[in-house]
């Protein structure tokens, strides 16, 4: 999932399946190298509204990974 996130930024394809799965990784995805990949995808594809402001905002306060959080 690392690599596809990764992949998925590089493309620059922001569709709402991508955009949905991107998010997802972000909030729920135990590996903390997929959460900090994840968290990248949505800063590469400029990914914005209040929905993203939202998981960025949830994930902010329960995150406990130095990777994800830098």
């Amino acid at each position: 999932m690392c690599v596809c996130c990764a992949a998925v930024a590089l493309s620059g394809v922001a569709s709402p399946a991508v955009r949905a799965a991107v998010l997802w990784a972000f909030r729920y995805e135990t590996s903390d190298v997929v959460r900090a990949e994840a968290c990248r995808a949505v800063t590469l594809l400029d990914l914005d509204g209040t929905d993203v402001i939202a998981v960025l905002q949830q994930r902010y306060f329960v995150e406990d990974s130095d990777i994800v959080r830098r």
